[in-house]
C-alpha cells in the first residue's frame, strides 16, 4: 500500500540493553492511517511457559486462560523459578504496552502506536528491550521512557 518498513537495532557492547527504531515511510501521496507495532516473544531461561507479566498497576501470572491487557508504557516478562526478567519500553513519552497472555502458550509482549503518516513522510516508533537478572533491575529500565 506504498508504506516501507525498516527497522534499526542499536545497542553498545555488553549492554543488556536494545534500542529498536521502527519507520514506516508513506511513499505515496496519501495520508496512511497505521498500527506501529512490535511483538516480543519470551522464552526467558530458555522456557516460554512460565513468563509471569509485570507492569505498573498489574501483574499476571501463568494460567491456561488467554488475555490481552492494555497497560502503560512499559511492561516486563519474569520467570519466576530464576528471578530473570525483561523488560519493553515504549520510548519517546508515547504509544502503549499490551500483555500477550497466550495461556500455556507463555506471556508475551506487544508495544504498538497508532499514527497518521502524512504523504511523503515518516512515522518512527522508539522501543527499548532490556534484559535484567531480576525484576527489579529490569524496572529501572523503565526511565527509557521519556527518551
Amino acid at each position: 500500500q506504498g508504506l516501507r518498513a525498516e527497522l534499526d537495532t542499536l545497542t553498545l557492547p555488553g549492554s543488556p540493553a536494545l534500542k529498536l527504531v521502527y519507520r514506516l515511510i508513506n511513499q505515496t501521496a496519501a495520508y496512511r492511517d497505521v498500527e506501529a507495532g512490535l511483538m516480543a516473544f519470551f522464552q526467558l531461561d530458555g522456557t516460554h511457559k512460565n513468563g509471569a507479566l509485570h507492569s505498573r498497576r498489574m501483574h499476571r501470572k501463568r494460567t491456561p486462560h488467554m488475555a490481552w491487557t492494555l497497560v502503560e508504557d512499559w511492561a516486563a516478562v519474569e520467570n519466576p523459578e530464576t528471578g530473570r526478567a525483561a523488560i519493553l519500553v515504549a520510548g519517546g513519552g508515547a504509544g502503549r504496552v499490551q500483555f500477550l497472555d497466550w495461556g500455556e502458550d507463555g506471556g508475551h509482549l506487544y508495544r504498538f502506536q497508532n499514527a497518521q503518516v502524512p504523504p511523503l513522510e515518516t512515522h518512527e516508533t522508539v522501543t527499548y528491550l532490556a534484559l535484567a537478572p531480576s525484576l527489579e533491575e529490569a524496572k529501572g529500565y523503565q526511565g527509557l521512557r521519556h527518551l
